[in-house]
């Protein structure tokens, strides 16, 4: 029988989990002293981890899928192609998908806390190809950017700096 802890969250939910999943994918946990120790592995074991139910069970659920089947980051991320093209398995574009972008952030923090390389790779790519898609002046208001030249300026200089337009 498989041995299991239960992951508490900051708003007081218990989720239980496979022991050996979240050894394998939660990196952070191996730092907890005395977890997993060979003569101490007790059936669940608390591991407090600072954030809400819901991105912990959404990172546990990536983390089964990721556990038996084949993931593949893309690299570079490219204009307008979806993660598919991208080489990014089915399954894992269908969670990214589901997922809405305040929570992506929320999701990619908390990957990168724990230490879990394959969902903060989805995560910062998924969250990257929103800006890479955005345009030049949606990207000026969302962040409130001021202009440094004019557009004069800056139709001269995208004349002379095509290549960093291309793909």
């Amino acid at each position: 029988m498989a041995l299991s802890v239960i992951i508490k969250t900051t708003d007081d939910a218990e989720i239980k989990a496979s022991r050996d999943l979240v050894t394998k994918y939660f990196g952070v946990v191996r730092e907890f002293p005395g977890f997993g120790e060979e003569d101490d592995k007790e059936d669940n074991e608390e591991v407090p981890l600072s954030h809400s139910k819901t991105v912990i069970q959404r990172m546990i659920a990536f983390a089964e899928k990721f556990n038996t089947e084949e993931f593949k980051p893309p690299r570079p991320i490219k204009k307008t192609k979806s993660l598919t093209e991208q080489g990014v398995p089915a399954w894992a574009s269908e969670f990214n998908d589901s997922i809405p972008l305040a929570e992506k952030f929320e999701l990619l923090q908390a990957a990168d806390e724990v230490q879990f390389e394959g969902l903060v790779e989805l995560m910062a790519c998924s969250i990257a190809k929103v800006y890479v898609d955005m345009d030049p002046k949606v990207k000026a208001a969302t962040f409130a950017l001021s202009r440094d030249y004019t557009p004069e300026e800056e139709a001269a200089i995208r004349k002379e700096e095509t290549w960093a337009e291309e793909d």
